[in-house]
């Protein structure tokens, strides 16, 4: 409850700071047409509905991303939306574009002024991806050649395919896009606790440009303290259509599963997660 108090607090708080705007905008169309609000067009409008393109956004920390949102029908009078992060020690909207601060998850709301029309989504900020070395005694490397989705990963575009190993949630190293003569290839530092600790590790790529992220499918790499790959030989690494895009665990306060890895159903908040409004009737 004292949750969703200060949700609509925040929702208020909003509403204040944008009300000259909406006011400046609007009273001419209203002054000007006196049936701008008749019934028919009110009705029309309960059957409108906004929708935000993502259901994770994930980000690295201090990366921003424009989050798509559509209007159904596409010819509402007004597209704004005011945006809520419910925990802006992790992320925060600005200008209707996403921004990460902190590691963690955190939901995003997304208001329409037609008619309380709203959705929701969540922002998940990775792990900082400055791999602390001297954590870590032993490494194992890999050399690589990346495909993303039809596109060989250069020194050009590496920032916007970045790889990444991951042991459980923690990053255990980053790729570095390296020349040797005229050929480009991908090294991955892996580091780890011990020679051969046998720990499960798993790649994946951060699409920054997308807010999203993929995972290779390299079955049975584990932390073993040697080289896989080499200059003449890379190791394969390839994303296409059939990849799995990473969600992570997300659960409600009963541990119940909001969002399924599984599941690519189209992600929709449920009324229940909004900030309580008074006017809403019973």
């Amino acid at each position: 409850m004292d949750t969703k108090n200060g949700l609509k607090d925040k929702v208020i708080r909003q509403v204040k700071r944008f009300l000259p705007f909406y006011l400046f905008t609007f009273l001419p169309l209203i002054s000007s047409c006196g049936d701008f609000f008749e019934l028919d067009t009110h009705e029309a409008l309960k059957a409108a509905k906004i929708t935000i393109g993502q259901r994770v956004v994930a980000l690295a920390t201090g990366d921003v991303y424009k989050v798509p949102v559509s209007f159904t029908p596409s010819d509402v009078p007004t597209t704004t939306v005011l945006w809520l992060a419910e925990d802006e020690s992790v992320a925060t909207v600005r200008n209707d574009s996403v921004v990460g601060v902190g590691e963690g998850i955190t939901r995003l709301f997304a208001f329409s002024v037609l008619d309380n029309l709203r959705d929701t989504c969540y922002a998940y900020v990775m792990p900082s991806l400055e791999v602390m070395a001297g954590r870590y005694a032993y490494d194992m490397v890999v050399y690589a050649d990346v495909t993303v989705h039809g596109t060989p990963v250069t020194q050009a575009n590496a920032d916007d395919y970045r790889v990444i190993a991951f042991v459980g949630d923690q990053v255990r190293g980053v790729g570095q896009m390296r020349k040797y003569k005229d050929k480009e290839y991908m090294e991955l530092r892996i580091w780890g606790p011990s020679p051969s600790s046998d720990e499960q590790v798993e790649l994946r790529c951060y699409l920054s440009k997308e807010a999203r992220i993929e995972v290779f499918a390299t079955t049975g790499l584990t932390f073993d303290g040697l080289q896989h790959g080499s200059l003449k030989n890379p190791l394969k690494l390839v994303l296409d259509d059939k990849a799995k895009e990473y969600v992570p665990d997300i659960a409600d306060e009963d541990d119940n599963p909001i969002i399924d890895d599984g599941d690519k159903a189209e992600f929709e908040g449920d009324d229940s997660d909004f900030p309580a409004d008074d006017n809403d009737e019973d």
